[in-house]
């Protein structure tokens, strides 16, 4: 294989997300048609893996992206994660009433609800994930026997490998750190102690002040970008980082994103005309959480984790920062057919050749020639068939030929044979004449 120049390959990825479409008022921002199509897919229709998520460039199917001890760059990523509330289920089996059983954030089920979704968090501290909902869930229809747990969304950004063999693109996810949420510019940021430069790790080096390489504002004890250069209103000293470090989903995205997923998990259930869990119905991402009432922790971080990589897809698809900081550019490797030489081959066949010419000039020297010649016998099947016939006629008629093939010819047009047996051998014999 070799690198081949004038072709491209290329991976997408982003420092910074806070796409949107229609700012409607206070608090309520609609995220735009790309967005709303990943949490979808995401939701009913997951990616296996991040790797499946994202379209990447690569125009023969074999490309290689720089890296550094496997590293090849970092992206704005959606992280997830989910955590089993089980022991803050109360079941109330109160005698003469229908069983329920609720946890503390207000969710219900029934026997005839098998599950519940409901919104508790959007963000509002420094810990806080962007989104978080409870799942309440009956195993088998019985509210006594129920699974609760907890999954968020919280913005993070990852660190991945890279590489396309056969047509088949793979970015391992090699590490991720979660971003500050900053509650004076309701949006995520973070900076980073060091980033991917050509698949190089290298030092961000921040500076006191703002240089043509170091643009972007950092409170360095939140390491979050602020909203002012007033310490007293920040809450710690700051310094200027190279926007490469530095990884931000912005306030119109934060509050838009949360906004929407509102709508799938708030006050939601699934129903089910009998205590069954594969007799429940409703909302199909509600169906697929509920695993027809065998989901595990297992099973909603897979959930999870499609939903996080689908989103992080669409950040990464749909980057707004400048070309060197939306894409990872590598290698295009080509196939290429190469000849080399056996010469230990081309001297057999050459000695062949050589033995030919040899024998065909001791074949020419050695045939006679001048009166001895006999003529060309290749073309007539005549002296094939004169070689066949008796010695009488031969040796009657080589004292008059000259056996050249028209002299046959003209010979064979006055005998008359015939194919006869004796001593045992079948010959040509001249037929008695009539």
């Amino acid at each position: 294989m070799r690198n081949a120049v004038d072709l491209r390959a290329e991976i997408p990825k982003t420092q910074i997300y806070n796409k949107f479409k229609i700012h409607a008022g206070a608090g309520q921002d609609i995220l735009d048609g790309t967005m709303q199509g990943a949490i979808f897919m995401g939701l009913l229709n997951p990616p296996k893996n991040s790797s499946q998520a994202i379209t990447a460039t690569c125009q023969t199917g074999n490309c290689t992206f720089p890296n550094d001890n496997g590293a090849a760059f970092s992206s704005l990523a959606m992280c997830s994660s989910c955590i089993d509330i089980s022991d803050t289920i109360v079941v109330n089996n109160t005698a003469g009433s229908l069983s329920q059983a609720t946890i503390p954030s207000g969710a219900l089920i029934k026997p005839n609800l098998p599950m519940s979704t409901l919104v508790t968090t959007n963000s509002s501290g420094p810990g806080d994930p962007m989104f978080s909902f409870d799942a309440l869930m009956s195993r088998d229809g019985s509210p006594a026997n129920s699974f609760a747990l907890t999954c968020s969304l919280f913005p993070c950004y990852k660190t991945y490998g890279a590489r396309v063999s056969r047509a088949v693109y793979d970015e391992p996810e090699l590490s991720s750190e979660n971003l500050v949420f900053n509650s004076q510019l309701s949006r995520f940021s973070l900076a980073a102690n060091r980033t991917l430069r050509n698949g190089t790790w290298q030092a961000c080096n921040p500076s006191q002040h703002n240089s043509s390489t170091n643009t972007v504002m950092i409170n360095t004890t939140t390491m979050s970008v602020p909203n002012t250069l007033d310490t007293s209103l920040t809450g710690g000293p700051i310094l200027w980082y190279p926007d490469d470090c530095v990884w931000q989903l912005g306030a119109i995205a934060t509050n838009a994103i949360p906004l929407f997923l509102r709508f799938f998990f708030h006050n939601n259930s699934l129903q089910s005309p009998i205590p069954l869990p594969d007799q429940a119905f409703g909302d199909l991402w509600l169906m697929n959480l509920y695993h027809n009432g065998t989901a595990t922790i297992d099973t909603a971080e897979s959930y999870m984790d499609g939903l996080a990589w689908s989103i992080t897809a669409a950040m990464r698809q749909d980057s707004v920062d400048r070309e060197a900081l939306a894409t990872v550019r590598g290698e295009v490797l080509t196939l290429e057919t190469c000849v080399r030489v056996q010469w230990g081959w081309i001297s057999v066949l050459a000695a062949l050749l050589g033995l030919g010419i040899v024998f065909l000039a001791t074949v020419i020297f050695m045939t006679p020639s001048g009166a001895d010649w006999r003529g060309d016998w290749k073309g007539s099947s005549l002296a094939l068939l004169f070689h066949g016939l008796d010695e009488r006629v031969i040796t009657t008629e080589r004292n008059e030929m000259a056996w050249r093939s028209e002299d046959m010819f003209q010979l064979a047009k006055g005998i008359k044979v015939q194919l006869q047996r004796r001593d045992g051998r079948w010959r040509f014999r001249e037929a008695e004449q009539s």
